[in-house]
């Protein structure tokens, strides 16, 4: 028997439990119960932010990251946060509680995303966990009870989820703990609230204790009330084992049959006096206690069946069982019934009953009508394997008498979530039709990597890719598989490494130590066998993780926000929102028959659906689906890798072809006609005659299924904020839709290129315009190409810097933004998704409808379906990527760049930002005439204030010489100075003769840059050449003096000297000279008396240069080691040099004036002049005959040296000591 069809309307996201970011886990440790309430404000500790401690092994994990019991409490008050998700972990004794909301209302700055820890002294009980909202709208209450019979009443405030010091406060203000004195004899079995002030407790012997205070009451004091069936004897008879009584042992506790297993409260909108509490008991009964009176009011059989009495072991319920009653407000026969009661009886196949509460005999008594009693209402299980109905949910419609009925089913760690549209006065007819079912991620259907010998590249990144993309699986899943890992291969952890590398660094490392690179018999590396052990080793820590995961996946409850109408699973590890299905999803899921599709979606309320077609045209959509999909399905491995590498080519590349040259180009590269075998096409073949045969393949079909998933880009006006929870909850959605949606424009892209070659490829007269069915299916291929990158590539959110942000981090250092500086992030999320605005609050829908219509405009709002909102959006994000120093993610996001101006000259600053100037200086020239030219860059230059400071947009539009003078600038900011030297060359180049002040700035930077970059990298020619063209002369003069000084200590003495310098000679030597007066040591720096001597010889100013050797012979002479010293050659060769000089000048000329005093510091007058300042000591001649005679002097004193002749005394020349 074949499984029943079934149609899916709903779809799951699910989301990771783990803290949004590091640091955002407050552990706060309970107290104690202590009778004085007298928790010392000095034992607490301030609680910092901790993350969950490492798990090594499976009992680990297990222990601290799956839950044992876990659901969402949403508040009545709407406020935020109002949405809370909690789970209980380490065995009872932690309750983990954060914030579930999707967006925060305008006013509030805070973000809810911190998760709060409660370590209890002691375990706490099952079903021990009740949350109350109270009349402020501020507090809630939780209520906790824990196996030592400790009833905890803790206030939360909505800043214990936002600051992390808002728990720092004495535990005790805000935790108060109370001992029932009732439990010293009778054991609790469930908590449930009715409000912060009324707690209804169930007990094992079949009694209720009712426990009150007062509204000013703390929650240190409780009155306890008894309700009662058996009164006081009942209640001891289990006590005492040897009794006869039969009893249901669950856990240490033996139930009594009474024993209230499931409670519901009839709605706050029933008077008081009408006010009842509803219990299940395990022996099958209904219950209606009056809680003014304390007495049963009404006591059904679940299925309003009577029984004998011998029958009722039959009966019995699983103590396990907790959610069998549900109460639906709502009130369709004025005047008769005040409210709805759903119950289930989980006896044998499972029922379903309809109660109207309606008056009883007497005045504020309530008695239960039931409303279908000849009805067997039975579930439909999603399949024929053996399903339970863990849960279910009613709730009423907008529109009058209907209802939808959500079921949770498990089968062991499977579940499937159903949902059904019914009129409850007239249900049958709804009833019979199929049940609308929910279908799993797309993201977790996947199988792991394939590996195939056609793919170049090593198995490991594929794996990586896999196991570490966004959201698939936890950081605390993969640690504790790679931690079980590495003990069955018996390797050595170190505990340090978790600290010092990261997660993916460390299981690479782990997979790579356990294979080893052998070699073949001829001694080669055998590469090919080291690639298969890899992939082996990967699978088995896929297997380890695989294993862990599906325990994470295992339904608990089902929690549906009556507010905004949505359900949502809790697994043990997971939070799953349901979401409707977008067009295309439900025609890939659903079993289309046929039927009418539109009636059957409309009587499903969902006329929003697919409300473009016709019934025909949804089936023969869905059709193309799984045709498509089923021809996918048998390509070989080497068949995918091909295809893959030439769609990546074909996106990516600009075409040189016509398409329909294109399309035989990819079915012939491709080898279609050689891997797709004969069985393959007749499958093919025998598929496609659902649509009437390979004609019935039309362009009209095809555009039908494109349409449905591509959107228009919409605008949102709204002041709603995306919390951290919004985002990742639509980021997963949009993860899914993109990964599903990339799957299916695939295999319609093969289908038509295959069908196209082999069946129409000659025929004039086909039914499919595949060129141009082709061009439409590479772009959206080419812009979920750049979608999927989007929602794999993670980098960390730097903070801002600006001052405005910086002042409000300081004034916020407490708050969750604060903490969210070291958060890391998909770049679909940061910045585009938080940049979105949500819909919810613009129209009234449930939120499962209004998030899948959020993630369709988030998609479309990134506005890559519009080529030229692709340009504009693809270059923003590179943009983007630059600026905050993401350059890897820049690399790889180069190729999805358009082939334009302004994306060749940001791909100029990518090469810059890596250091390759070659590239960058390539890239800036290609774009320039455009960009400093056209006015169509005008748009790129409104959206640059991320890349592009203020001042530099006047660059562009500008003309080339400002465009290039911007890149000059660019590559001197990287000192790069040999391309700042080109770009300034290139701007002089187009540069106009005007005048105009402008035209001047230009030149002048232009010549500036030139001048300075030449000098930097000594090409002194250029430098010169630019320095003569300065119109301004003061900066003219002050860039000479830096040219000289870098040709004098760059030892281009002689370049310096070949230099005409024209004008500029004068100020030349001026400079030389005013280095030599400058010089301290003429043994140490630059020789500048030695150049500027040569420089005057060059210039036939002998007697000049006469002038500056007398005043380094002077500087030497005065020097007390050249005295000393009797081989002193550079005084000898000084000597020479001045008596050469003078004897070139004019006898008559062959003269000096010289200073009296000279010394290290002593300097000619000409030297004085040159600097400006005036000489005041006494000066004489010296002729070539004085200088000559100092020569000989010198010579006559070297050679008494040398024959040991000292003299001694105070000589005023050669006197020395003698030791």
């Amino acid at each position: 028997m074949a499984d029943p069809l079934r149609l899916f309307l709903y779809k799951e996201t699910r989301l990771n439990t783990t803290s949004a970011f590091p640091g955002a886990t407050i552990t706060v440790r309970l107290p104690a119960h202590a009778p004085s309430q007298s928790h010392s404000r000095n034992s607490q500790r301030r609680h910092q932010p901790a993350e969950v401690p490492f798990a090594e092994d499976e009992t680990a994990f297990s222990k601290r990251h799956l839950a044992t019991s876990t659901s969402i409490y949403f508040r009545i008050n709407h406020t935020y946060p109002r949405s809370f998700h909690w789970r209980i972990l380490e065995d009872g004794r932690v309750l983990s509680i954060q914030s579930a909301d999707l967006s925060r209302p305008p006013g509030i700055q805070h973000d809810a995303a911190l998760t709060l820890r409660l370590v209890f002294p002691n375990a706490i009980r099952p079903s021990g966990i009740a949350f109350a909202d109270t009349d402020s709208h501020h507090a809630f209450n939780l209520f906790v009870l824990t196996k030592s019979n400790d009833l905890y009443t803790i206030a939360l405030r909505p800043d214990f989820f936002q600051r992390p010091s808002s728990t720092d406060s004495n535990v005790g203000d805000w935790c108060k703990t109370f001992l029932p004195s009732s439990f010293s004899f009778r054991y609790p079995h469930r908590l449930v609230a009715r409000n912060p002030y009324d707690l209804l407790v169930s007990l094992h012997d079949g009694g209720l204790l009712r426990l009150t205070r007062k509204a000013t009451d703390n929650g240190a004091l409780w009155t306890e009330t008894f309700f009662s069936e058996g009164g006081w004897g009942g209640s001891l008879r289990n006590l005492i084992p040897w009794q006869s009584g039969h009893t249901i042992r669950h856990g240490n506790v033996n139930l009594d049959p009474t024993t209230a297993i499931s409670i519901a409260f009839s709605p706050a909108s029933v008077s008081d006096e009408r006010q009842h509490m509803l219990t299940v008991g395990l022996n099958h009964t209904l219950t209606g206690w009056n809680l003014q009176t304390g007495k049963i009011d009404f006591r059904n059989d679940l299925l309003n069946v009577e029984r004998q009495p011998q029958e009722s072991l039959k009966y019995l319920i699983d103590p396990s069982q907790h959610a069998l009653v549900d109460i639906v407000d709502q009130s369709l026969r004025a005047g008769s019934d005040y409210y709805y009661v759903v119950t289930y009886s989980p006896v044998r196949g499972g029922q379903f009953k309809f109660w109207a509460a309606t008056e009883g005999e007497r005045a504020g008594q309530i008695r239960l009508q039931d409303l279908h009693p000849e009805d067997i209402l039975e579930p439909q299980p999603p399949s024929l394997d053996i399903w339970t109905m863990a849960q279910f949910k009613v709730s009423p419609t907008e529109e009058p008498g209907a209802m939808t009925m959500w079921i949770l089913w498990k089968n062991n760690t499977v579940y499937q979530i159903q949902s059904l549209r019914f009129d409850i006065l007239h249900i049958m007819q709804d009833w019979s039709r199929p049940w609308t079912c929910t279908a799993i991620e797309t993201l977790r259907d996947e199988v792991f990597p394939a590996v195939s010998n056609a793919e170049p590249s090593d198995p490991t990144d594929k794996w990586l890719e896999h196991f570490f993309y966004p959201g698939r699986y936890s950081e605390a899943t993969l640690d504790t598989s790679l931690s079980i890992y590495e003990q069955n291969l018996n390797v050595q952890r170190d505990p340090a490494s978790r600290t010092t590398r990261s997660l993916k660094d460390r299981v690479c490392s782990a997979v790579a130590s356990s294979v080893t690179l052998s070699r073949i018999s001829d001694g080669e590396m055998d590469f090919e066998r080291y690639r298969i052990d890899t992939d082996v080793q990967w699978r088995r820590y896929f297997r380890i993780v695989a294993e862990l995961d599906k325990q994470r996946g295992e339904a608990i409850a089902l929690a549906f926000d009556a507010f905004w109408g949505m359900p949502w699973i809790l697994t043990t590890d997971m939070a799953v929102a349901v979401r409707e299905c977008n067009d295309t999803e439900m025609l890939w899921h659903s079993d289309w028959v046929l039927d009418d599709a539109q009636e059957l979606l409309r009587s499903r309320q969902a006329p929003h659906m697919l409300k473009d077609f016709e019934s025909l045209e949804i089936i023969q959509m869905a059709s193309l689906l799984k045709i498509a999909s089923s021809f996918r399905d048998c390509f070989t491995d080497s068949l995918l890798f091909a295809c893959s590498m030439m769609l990546k080519s074909e996106i990516l590349e600009e075409p040189s072809f016509s398409v329909p040259t294109r399309i035989k180009s990819f079915y012939e590269r491709c080898n279609f006609a050689g891997h797709v075998s004969d069985d393959d096409y007749d499958q093919l073949a025998g598929s496609v005659n659902e649509l009437g045969g390979f004609k019935g393949l039309t362009t009209e079909l095809f555009s039908d299924v494109i349409s449905t998933i591509s959107k228009e880009k919409q605008q949102t006006k709204t002041d709603v904020t995306l919390t951290t929870f919004g985002e990742r909850v639509l980021v997963k959605g949009a993860q899914e839709v993109i990964c599903m949606n990339s799957r299916i424009l695939f295999d319609l892209l093969m289908l038509l290129v295959f069908v196209w070659v082999e069946e129409y490829d000659s025929d004039p007269k086909s039914s499919i315009n595949a060129p141009e069915l082709y061009i439409t299916l590479l772009r959206l291929l080419k812009e979920y190409d750049v979608l999927k990158w989007l929602a794999k590539s993670v980098r960390q959110e730097a903070s801002r810097t600006d001052p405005a942000s910086m002042e409000r981090q300081m004034t916020e250092s407490d708050s969750v933004q604060h903490l969210e500086q070291a958060r890391t992030s998909t770049l679909l999320q940061f910045p585009w998704v938080r940049m979105w605005k949500p819909l919810w609050l613009q129209r009234r829908r449930t939120l499962s409808s209004l998030l899948t219509e959020s993630i369709t405009h988030v998609l479309a709002d990134i506005g890559l379906s519009n080529p030229v909102d692709y340009d504009r959006q693809v270059m923003w994000q590179q943009r983007t990527l630059l600026r905050r120093g993401n350059i890897d993610l820049a690399a790889q996001f180069l190729r999805y760049q358009p082939n334009t101006s302004w994306s060749i000259y940001i791909k100029g600053r990518f090469h810059l930002r890596t250091s390759d100037f070659t590239l960058a200086s390539i890239h800036f020239k290609k774009a320039a005439f455009n960009l400093a030219n056209r006015e169509g860059t005008a748009f790129a230059l409104n959206e640059t204030d991320d890349l592009l400071l203020s001042t530099d947009r006047e660059y562009f539009n500008a003309g080339l010489p400002a465009y290039y003078s911007h890149i000059a600038e660019l590559f001197e900011g990287e000192k790069s100075y040999t391309y700042v030297a080109e770009a300034a060359r290139l701007g002089l180049q187009f540069i106009s003769g005007s005048n105009d002040p402008e035209n001047r700035r230009t030149r002048s930077t232009l010549l500036s840059r030139l001048f300075s970059s030449s000098v930097e990298t000594s090409t002194f020619d250029t430098a010169y050449s630019a320095l003569l063209r300065y119109p301004d002369k003061t900066l003219q003069h002050k860039d000479l003096d830096k040219l000289l000084t870098r040709m004098c200590t760059s030892d281009a003495t002689s370049q310096l000297l070949s230099l005409p310098l024209l004008s500029l000679q004068n100020e030349a030597e001026d400079i030389l000279a005013a280095k030599c007066h400058d010089t301290l040591s003429v043994n140490t720096g630059p020789p500048y008396h030695r150049i500027l001597y040569a420089w005057r010889v060059k210039r036939n100013d002998f007697k000049g240069a006469a002038e500056v050797l007398h005043e380094r012979l002077q500087r030497l002479k005065a020097k007390s080691f050249t005295r000393r010293d009797p081989q002193n050659v550079p005084l000898m060769q000084e000597y020479l040099l001045l008596i050469n000089a003078l004897a070139s000048v004019d006898p008559g000329q062959a003269w000096l004036l010289t200073e009296t005093k000279t010394g290290e510091g002593g300097l000619m007058r000409k030297f004085k002049a040159g600097t400006g300042k005036q000489s005041t000591a006494k000066r004489k001649m010296v002729t070539v005959d004085d200088v000559r005679k100092e020569y000989q002097e010198e010579l006559d004193r070297v050679a008494r040296i040398e024959n040991n002749q000292f003299a001694f005394g105070e000589g005023d020349g050669d006197a020395m000591d003698v030791l």
